[in-house]
Protein backbone atom coordinates (compact mmCIF):
# COMPACT_ATOMS: atom_id res chain seq x y z
CA UNK A 1 0.00 0.00 0.00
CA UNK A 2 1.05 3.26 -0.58
CA UNK A 3 0.11 6.94 1.27
CA UNK A 4 0.73 10.33 0.82
CA UNK A 5 1.11 12.52 4.21
CA UNK A 6 -0.16 16.18 3.02
CA UNK A 7 0.38 19.36 5.73
CA UNK A 8 -3.03 20.51 6.16
CA UNK A 9 -2.07 23.58 8.08
CA UNK A 10 0.24 25.23 10.46
CA UNK A 11 -0.51 27.60 12.73
CA UNK A 12 1.60 29.45 15.73
CA UNK A 13 0.35 30.68 18.86
CA UNK A 14 2.06 32.98 20.86
CA UNK A 15 2.99 31.82 24.25
CA UNK A 16 4.70 33.50 27.23
CA UNK A 17 8.34 34.43 26.99
CA UNK A 18 8.59 34.82 23.44
CA UNK A 19 7.90 31.39 22.55
CA UNK A 20 5.33 30.11 20.09
CA UNK A 21 3.66 27.14 20.06
CA UNK A 22 2.99 25.24 16.13
CA UNK A 23 0.10 22.84 15.87
CA UNK A 24 0.28 21.00 12.68
CA UNK A 25 -2.71 19.07 10.66
CA UNK A 26 -1.65 17.21 8.61
CA UNK A 27 -4.13 14.45 6.20
CA UNK A 28 -3.15 10.42 4.92
CA UNK A 29 -3.92 8.79 1.95
CA UNK A 30 -3.33 5.87 0.05
CA UNK A 31 -3.94 5.23 -3.26
CA UNK A 32 -6.26 2.88 -3.31
CA UNK A 33 -8.35 5.18 -0.66
CA UNK A 34 -8.72 2.60 1.79
CA UNK A 35 -6.48 4.37 4.20
CA UNK A 36 -7.67 8.04 4.59
CA UNK A 37 -7.21 9.72 7.92
CA UNK A 38 -5.96 13.32 9.48
CA UNK A 39 -4.33 14.40 12.70
CA UNK A 40 -3.61 17.21 14.44
CA UNK A 41 -0.89 17.92 17.34
CA UNK A 42 0.51 20.22 18.60
CA UNK A 43 4.90 21.15 18.84
CA UNK A 44 5.81 23.28 21.68
CA UNK A 45 8.55 25.86 21.91
CA UNK A 46 8.98 26.07 18.03
CA UNK A 47 11.08 29.16 16.66
CA UNK A 48 8.08 30.24 14.33
CA UNK A 49 9.84 28.96 11.37
CA UNK A 50 7.88 26.92 8.92
CA UNK A 51 10.86 24.39 8.03
CA UNK A 52 12.07 23.46 11.64
CA UNK A 53 8.28 22.77 12.13
CA UNK A 54 7.68 20.79 9.35
CA UNK A 55 10.83 18.98 10.10
CA UNK A 56 9.72 18.40 13.98
CA UNK A 57 6.54 17.00 12.82
CA UNK A 58 7.34 15.03 10.44
CA UNK A 59 9.77 13.40 13.17
CA UNK A 60 6.99 13.08 15.44
CA UNK A 61 5.28 11.46 12.80
CA UNK A 62 7.67 8.54 12.11
CA UNK A 63 7.95 8.68 16.20
CA UNK A 64 4.48 7.83 16.31
CA UNK A 65 3.87 5.47 13.24
CA UNK A 66 6.92 3.07 14.30
CA UNK A 67 5.35 3.35 17.96
CA UNK A 68 2.00 2.25 16.26
CA UNK A 69 3.87 -0.69 14.47
CA UNK A 70 5.60 -2.33 17.44
CA UNK A 71 2.44 -2.00 19.54
CA UNK A 72 0.94 -4.31 16.61
CA UNK A 73 3.71 -6.30 16.46
CA UNK A 74 3.55 -6.84 20.35
CA UNK A 75 0.11 -9.26 19.89
CA UNK A 76 -3.72 -8.81 18.58
CA UNK A 77 -5.39 -5.75 18.82
CA UNK A 78 -7.62 -5.17 21.61
CA UNK A 79 -11.45 -4.16 21.93
CA UNK A 80 -11.67 -0.90 23.98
Amino acid sequence: MSATVIVNDIQFEPQLGNKTKACVSIAVESEDSDLDFSLTFRLPDQPGMIESTLEEGRFRLIALFEDTLASLRRGPLRRN
